[in-house]
């Protein structure tokens, strides 16, 4: 269970949303599936589960995440994890098999593709748009960098989807580059993130 979390706005308020402690998230374990989901404490709202299914190796890894739809089943995606020497290197991520109509008739997917440096921390991620199994232009590169040599608190938690990308290294990075192209191969957002942790006299990052 995970307490917190941020609650959307409709945009018509002018905020995009608020955290609040009055949010939690489960996570009800069934043999090698997890079941996430969201849910409130609280009478005055009721948000939405977000439901997620993963489903893990005997070396707790996931090696497939199931994310249904809320608004239509033709959109609910299925995503494949493979690893090589104990490292995820990629993601798949298919829909149901449902052709798009003439002529712009292809099957669409997309396939991310993750890089470490010598110590097993995430250095780069390539998220491709596909259509038919060919990238078509459309990605988003996420960098990380400027690494501590601390442990990773964040480690244990690799099924929530705000600490992913953190979850999969050994230690902590400090920046973060995302850049995301259209089709034609031009920028369309550019965000970077600086973190400043605190560590304890060992040199290991303190967890308030």
């Amino acid at each position: 269970k995970k307490k917190g979390g941020f609650l959307q706005l409709s945009g018509g308020t002018g905020y995009n949303g608020f955290f609040t402690d009055k949010l939690f998230t489960s996570l009800v374990y069934t043999n090698n599936k997890v079941t996430v989901e969201n849910f409130s404490s609280s009478d005055e709202f009721n948000p939405l589960k977000d439901t997620k299914y993963y489903f893990l190796n005997n070396n707790n890894q996931i090696i497939q995440k199931e994310i249904p739809s809320v608004y239509n089943n033709h959109q609910d995606r299925k995503q494949s994890f493979s690893y090589s020497n104990n490292q995820l290197v990629e993601i798949n991520t298919t829909f149901p098999n449902m052709p798009y109509y003439p002529p712009d008739d292809y099957i669409e997917t997309y396939l991310e593709k993750f890089y470490y440096d010598t110590k097993g921390n995430l250095t780069k991620s390539e998220y491709f748009e596909q259509r038919n199994g060919i990238n078509k232009g459309i990605k988003i590169i996420r960098t990380f960098g400027d690494y501590d040599n601390s442990y990773n608190p964040f480690r244990r938690l690799y099924l929530l989807d705000e600490y992913f990308y953190r979850a999969i290294s050994k230690n902590n990075y400090r920046k973060y580059n995302e850049v995301k192209y259209n089709e034609f191969g031009q920028i369309t957002s550019n965000i970077e993130q600086t973190w400043t942790f605190n560590y304890d006299n060992s040199g290991n990052i303190i967890i308030n």
